[in-house]
Order: structure tokens, then C-alpha cells, then sequence
């Protein structure tokens, strides 16, 4: 319900003198001070998590304790394999998830944005042209202005808002580093997986031409009267199991290649070139470095998601609380009118109107 609204139409040109113009000021700058007002509603405090000082079990030799690697996050880098670090470029870049947490990102970005401008006065330019008929009698209007308008922030729902949106955004960006951690792990150990079929290949397939000639020796032993039967038989249920192992490791080695390609965005084979040659299997380093368990997990993008997710609902809660108190509104609106265009910059025409309205939602069903 609007309980004050001042109006002016068609004043003459006055020129303000500085009492006018300090008893014009002096509200907007209590309205300045009303804005800055503590929101209501309860502040974000991170919620005290019950974690250990320590492990509280040993950790194993490859393990360490001590400050976090700050090169963890491309934690790929270590082993210095140029394959492997650009597969990992190629996902960042082109992968399907990464694609749609980046756009979730964006999203979060543009409706901080959106959210922000609600703090600020908003202006509306306008112009119209009418013609009208009256007892014979035709007449014309024409009209060009503006609209300005701020809600005065008393109660802190706008802010509140800001801190949602900042909320939504860090929890976005948490997102796609989660997605990112989980994409690097994978790309990481299906390479391995197929640097280590690869080697598995190649000693299967040098054992199938050693037990080729071994069956071969066989045979000719037993022929020359030299060796038996059993020999012979033994010898080729060897070579046949080297000989089943060998599709099977092909098919799980094709289906690593293809695992790599759907993850860097391409299609199945696509990388089948890159893949082919046969590389030493990255090293691993000798030891990891592994920080205390809180900073450990918050480290970890999931957790990181989550309490900025806690962080925007609190703030929503003061979002929810602003909108049971009355909302304070400032407006005004400036026009020239005049029955011919010519006429247009004619200060005589002119027009105006501003003042503050209060409103407060007196009935919302429970909405609230």
C-alpha cells in the first residue's frame, strides 16, 4: 500500500536555492544510511567440522606428511609424460561435462550480476506519439521521458541476494573443479591402464614366438625319438593359452583407446594414432605429500561445493525474513510534452514527479 506519493505537473522553471537543494539531499542521504543497515536474517559462520589434527592410522611409504603440494592440481605434470598431459588439455577443452559445468558457471556469473543491479537505481528512457478526434476537434500529442526508480535497501534483501548469487557462483566454480579432478583421474588411470595392456601386449606376443619355436623343438624331438609325447603336449597348451591371451588384450586395449577418445570429446578411434606407439610407462615419485585432514578436505572440490551451497540457503533466509517488512521505494519520472515535435524542447511543457512510496505485503496466504 503506497502511503506517500508527491506529484508535480506542469511547473514552471524555478531555479533551486541551496536550502531547496540541502532539504532535497538531506533524504537521499538518510536513505543512503538506511541502505547500509545490518540485513536481517542470520550472517554465514563455516560450520565447525570434527576433524582429527592427524591420520590416525600410519601412513604408508609413499606417503608423507607435511604442507600440501601447491602443484596438485596438476598433479598429471609429475610424471612428465607429454601423451598424458595433453589428453588432460584435450578434456579440459573439449569434454562434455567440463562443457556444461563451465556453462553452469557462466550462469552463476550473469545472475550475481543480474542480482547486483538491484542495488543500484534503475532508469527507463521513453517517447510516444498519439492522435486524437473530440467533437470534431483533432488534436496531437507528442512525449519523450524517463522513469527512475531505487529500492532503498533497509532491511538487507538485496544484499542478502548478492550473497546468494555469490553463494550459487563459488559453488558453480566448485563444480567444475570437482569435475575436473574427477575427469584427470579417470583420463589418468585409463592411460595407465593402456600403457600397462600395451606392455602386457608386447610380452604376450614375444612369448607366443618363443613357445612357437619351443612347440617346434618339441615336435622335433619327439619325431627324432628324442623326446616324448608329453613334452610335445605341454608345449603347445602353453603356446594355445598365450594365443587366447592375446585377442583378449587387443579388445581390452582398443577398448582404452576409445574409453580416452569419448573422454577428450572425440569420436571412438580417434586417437588410435596418437596411442599407437608403445611408451614407457609414466614413473611414479617416491613419495606424496599428504596434508592434516582438514586441510585435506578442504582441498576437496565436492566439500568446497557444499558448504558454499550452505552459505547461499543461509543467505536466503535473510532474503525470506526482508520480504515481512515493508520495502521502501524511490521513484521519479521527468517528460516534455507538446502538441508538435517542434515544440518538444519547450521547457514549458515539461513534467514531473518524485517521491518515495512504502509498501508491505499485508496478506500473502502463508507465501512468506
Amino acid at each position: 500500500m503506497s502511503i506517500l506519493n508527491i506529484r508535480s505537473h506542469a511547473m514552471k522553471c524555478q531555479h533551486p536555492h541551496a536550502s531547496r537543494t540541502r532539504r532535497l539531499l538531506m533524504p537521499l542521504w538518510l536513505l543512503a544510511c538506511l541502505s547500509a543497515c545490518a540485513a536481517v536474517g542470520p550472517d554465514y559462520t563455516p560450520p565447525a567440522a570434527p576433524v582429527p589434527a592427524a591420520w590416525n592410522a600410519p601412513l604408508q611409504n609413499c606417503l608423507q606428511e607435511g604442507a600440501a603440494d601447491p602443484d596438485l592440481a596438476a598433479w598429471w605434470q609429475v610424471f612428465q609424460d607429454p601423451v598424458l598431459s595433453d589428453l588432460v588439455k584435450k578434456a579440459a577443452d573439449a569434454n562434455r561435462d567440463a562443457a556444461q559445468a563451465r556453462a553452469r558457471v557462466q550462469e552463476a556469473r550473469a545472475r550475481r550480476g543480474l542480482q547486483a543491479a538491484d542495488f543500484y537505481p534503475a532508469a527507463d528512457g521513453s517517447a510516444a506519439a498519439g492522435r486524437s478526434r473530440s467533437g470534431g476537434r483533432e488534436s496531437r500529442l507528442y512525449s519523450v521521458g524517463f522513469d527512475a526508480g531505487w529500492e532503498i535497501d533497509i532491511f538487507g534483501g538485496v544484499r542478502r541476494g548478492i550473497e546468494a548469487a555469490e553463494g550459487d557462483l563459488a559453488a558453480a566454480e566448485a563444480g567444475l573443479a570437482d569435475v575436473m579432478v574427477t575427469l584427470a583421474a579417470e583420463i589418468g588411470r585409463t592411460y595407465m591402464e593402456a600403457r600397462t595392456l600395451q606392455h602386457r601386449l608386447q610380452v604376450a606376443r614375444a612369448n607366443r614366438q618363443v613357445q612357437e619355436e619351443t612347440y617346434a623343438l618339441a615336435r622335433a624331438r619327439a619325431q627324432a625319438g628324442l623326446g616324448d609325447a608329453l613334452a610335445v603336449q605341454q608345449a603347445f597348451a602353453n603356446l594355445e593359452a598365450t594365443r587366447g591371451q592375446i585377442p583378449l588384450l587387443e579388445d581390452s586395449l582398443a577398448a582404452s583407446f576409445n574409453r580416452l577418445a569419448v573422454l577428450t570429446g572425440e569420436t571412438p578411434g580417434a586417437l588410435d594414432d596418437l596411442l599407437a606407439e608403445v611408451r614407457p610407462l609414466p614413473v611414479v615419485p617416491p613419495a606424496v605429500t599428504v596434508a592434516i585432514p582438514a586441510e585435506t578436505l578442504r582441498r576437496r572440490p565436492d566439500v568446497r561445493q557444499a558448504e558454499r551451497r550452505l552459505a547461499a540457503q543461509t543467505a536466503r533466509i535473510g532474503i525470506a525474513e526482508a520480504d515481512l517488512y515493508p520495502r521502501l521505494r524511490l521513484a521519479g519520472s521527468f517528460g516534455l510534452n507538446a502538441a508538435n515535435t517542434n515544440d518538444l524542447a519547450d521547457w514549458a511543457g515539461r513534467s514531473w514527479n518524485l517521491g518515495p512510496s512504502l509498501s508491505w505485503r499485508i496478506f500473502d496466504a502463508g507465501a512468506v
